[in-house]
């Protein structure tokens, strides 16, 4: 129920009726089935695919059916390249003695989408208005001695009916992708003597805080093709740190996480789309999350740009923690979006703990 549109009366959500699907959203009167919205996340399985179909209507009027809805289809299989290895006693009593975690995993997921709305981080949204596509993507972890490391590995293939980069025209594309991710986490300092689990203490978080300061390498090199003939190549390295310090037990100031990444491209090609020209600014980017007094989290986010030496503007939160559950209020400046947020944890515990 969109308190909000009933109290002003009207809406920016929508175009002027009968205008192009390209025209700038005005001003429009409601009615009464503009009052109510309605957002749905369908999960199931068919032998080993699994399916999900998301779908979300911001208005019930029949008349702005086609710019009110957005749906997305995918089927997605996992195939487990380790799990005949990971079935030897050999190779899993190795692993315990070199400390190690390996996991491999082949996915492969079908999607049709409309209107799907793409994010674009500190560079706005933008709008696939059809696209339909399959990925086949390699995942690749292993963790030895805390360190961490991640070897992605993807192939796509779609096509794709969405806004031109230069132009307030839609284009009908077939797009290729090649792209792969390695990411290294190290550890620069870990805390003595952290809790294996948590107790009685822990009245603000679901998990002991790994008080550490870890150090993040990220190294992203993409190639997309498209049927007109451009392409755009891309090598992203994003690196930085992340320090977490506090036990999240005592009520003041007791918490604190800050992740820092500078992120730095090298270029080559445009996109004919708007949704995936990469905007290759040197950026950093910077979260903080700092408790203010007892369940109070004070959260903020935000992106530095070096070439035209300004800030980008925040995201802002203020979350009560418990160990059970979270609530709060946040607010988007990039989008001016305002809401509230609601989590609940360990739904799979099923003991008995005192109240606290």
């Amino acid at each position: 129920f969109l308190i909000q549109r009933v109290i002003k009366g009207n809406t920016n959500s929508f175009r002027e009726p009968k205008s192009s699907i390209l025209s700038d959203k005005k001003k429009n009167d409601i009615d009464f089935s503009d009052m109510f919205a309605l957002d749905s996340d369908l999960t199931g399985s068919l032998n080993s695919w699994k399916i999900l179909l998301n779908t979300q209507f911001n208005s019930l009027n029949p008349n702005r059916i086609s710019e009110a809805t957005r749906a997305k289809l995918t089927f997605n299989r996992s195939f487990d390249l380790n799990e005949n290895k990971d079935k030897n006693i050999d190779d899993i009593n190795l692993k315990k003695e070199q400390n190690t975690n390996f996991s491999n995993f082949l996915d492969l997921k079908l999607f049709s989408s409309y209107r799907e709305k793409v994010s674009r981080g500190y560079s706005g949204e933008e709008e696939i208005y059809f696209g339909t596509g399959i990925e086949l993507e390699n995942n690749k972890t292993w963790e030895l001695d805390k360190k961490q490391t991640k070897l992605t590995t993807l192939y796509g293939i779609g096509e794709f009916k969405a806004k031109s980069k230069g132009a307030n025209v839609h284009k009908t594309l077939f797009r290729n992708i090649f792209a792969a991710k390695y990411s290294y986490k190290f550890p620069l300092w870990v805390k003595d003597g952290l809790d294996q689990s948590i107790d009685i203490k822990y009245k603000y978080s679901p998990a002991v805080i790994n008080q550490s300061l870890f150090w993040n390498i990220n190294i992203l090199s993409s190639i997309f093709v498209y049927s007109d003939d451009s392409s755009q190549k891309v090598i992203k390295l994003a690196t930085g740190p992340k320090l977490i310090l506090g036990e999240f037990k005592n009520n003041f100031l007791d918490y604190s996480s800050l992740d820092i990444k500078t992120s730095y491209f090298i270029k080559d090609g445009e996109s004919p789309f708007a949704f995936d020209n990469v905007d290759e600014s040197f950026r950093i980017n910077l979260s903080l999350d700092q408790q203010i007094y007892g369940p109070l989290v004070f959260s903020y986010k935000n992106s530095y740009n070096f070439d035209n030496s300004k800030f980008a503007k925040g995201n802002y939160g203020l979350d009560f923690r418990r160990r059970a559950y979270s609530f709060g209020a946040f607010y988007n400046a990039n989008n001016e979006s305002l809401g509230i947020r609601f989590k609940i944890f360990n739904f799979d515990y099923t003991g008995l703990s005192p109240k606290f």
